[in-house]
């Protein structure tokens, strides 16, 4: 007995074994985005249909595509256009979070909540709020007694 050909199984090696998927059984199922919340997803031999749905930020029978610009989330259902993102940046297609953050007076991580602090606010995303501490440490540093920068008294 010889065995049947990579990715192949069956008495007449005639089906896709339980990983791949597609005319010649060469897509993974590994490489989809499947909603694993309730068990594994099981993979369709012929089409990889996801039996259990996408998982957020992902859309497609197989769950292969990432939602379309301006979409995000479970179904790819929410938009980002009604909320309000600084500089009108795109959102994330898994989180819906803004790359560049949100504008003045509203909050991380969506900018759909109210900041109360109005144009006063600032938000800052990434090392932005790292490097700023470090400014602020420095320029302290550098104004104190330790420094030898310091004008003497």
């Amino acid at each position: 007995m010889y065995g049947c050909k990579q990715n192949w199984t069956g008495t007449q090696c005639n089906v896709c074994d339980s990983d791949h998927y597609g005319s010649l059984c060469s897509v993974s199922c590994s490489n989809r985005h499947c909603d694993q919340t309730n068990g594994i997803s099981r993979c369709d031999k012929i089409t990889g249909r996801c039996d259990t749905g996408c998982e957020p930020g992902w859309t497609g029978p197989d769950c292969t595509k990432k939602c379309p610009n301006g979409r995000y989330g479970k179904g790819c259902k929410t938009s980002c256009a009604s909320r309000h993102c600084l500089e009108n940046s795109p959102c994330d297609h898994l989180t819906g979070e803004f790359v560049v953050g949100c504008d003045r007076g509203y909050e991380t991580p969506d900018c759909t909540t109210k900041s109360g602090y109005g144009d006063v606010s600032l938000h800052l995303t990434g090392t932005a709020p790292v490097v700023l501490s470090i400014m602020l440490l420095l320029i302290t540093w550098l104004a104190s007694d330790l420094s030898p920068y310091a004008e003497s008294r």
